[in-house]
């Protein structure tokens, strides 16, 4: 840590009751009558950031509600996800508590820390991928087209059942993870849950009202056959 200022008030310079010492560790003194005012403007530019080898910068992100509607997500590069959750809470009716969304990088990353107090320093943004080329894709006026990977959707599960169940496959995609949730004081009420998907293959991806991609794509491979 570097303090690159200290602004000291014309009354500090009057004080004659304190050490100088004291003056420059205390934010606020006592036993005097004009109280002397410290303002510390402390940077931390100069911290290092740290690289990270694949698989070892794991964060997790909070999610909106992902129970109710079929829910997009931001790809980030040189990321990948590999685990969701969700939670609820209520007496008789539910209610969303928390979500998250968990991240493993696959490539090593660079990463800048930041400062939170009585926790040091922190590697809890994204970082920048080293060594790392992401593949072009083209879009258009209501479509786009998603590498491997980028497409990342989570789609509701309306029922919960103590038997085994089966889930739809989808054409170029691989499910990565699943949560549902409870609520209730006395009895068990299902909360929702979702399944979240990834694309395996290339697809192009159709927008929806709120200008986001969340139905399921085509892959590449099959929009070219149909194109001929």
């Amino acid at each position: 840590m570097k303090i690159k200022n200290i602004k000291v008030t014309e009354n500090l310079k009057k004080l004659v009751c304190v050490p100088l010492v004291g003056l420059i560790m205390a934010t606020s003194l006592t036993g005097c009558d004009d109280e002397p005012k410290i303002e510390e403007i402390v940077s931390y530019e100069d911290y290092d950031d740290k690289i990270f080898d694949a698989g070892e910068h794991i964060i997790s992100i909070p999610i909106d509600d992902p129970t109710q509607e079929n829910m997009q997500y931001d790809y980030h590069e040189g990321y990948k996800p590999i685990g969701i959750s969700t939670s609820a809470y209520g007496r008789y009716t539910y209610n969303y508590g928390k979500g998250k969304l968990l991240f493993v990088n696959e490539y090593p990353v660079k990463c800048t820390p930041t400062y939170k107090k009585g926790e040091g320093l922190l590697y809890t943004d994204f970082g920048k991928p080293v060594e790392y080329e992401r593949e072009t894709t083209q879009s258009g006026d209501n479509w786009q087209e998603f590498a491997p990977g980028e497409h990342i959707i989570s789609i509701p599960l309306k029922t919960d059942s103590d038997d085994n169940t089966l889930y739809e496959y989808y054409d170029g995609y691989e499910p990565i993870g699943i949560s549902t949730s409870a609520y209730g004081r006395y009895v068990y009420n299902y909360g929702g849950g979702c399944i979240l998907y990834v694309n395996r293959d290339k697809v192009k991806c159709i927008k929806d009202e709120n200008g986001t991609y969340t139905s399921f794509g085509v892959p590449e491979e099959d929009t070219k056959v149909l194109q001929k």
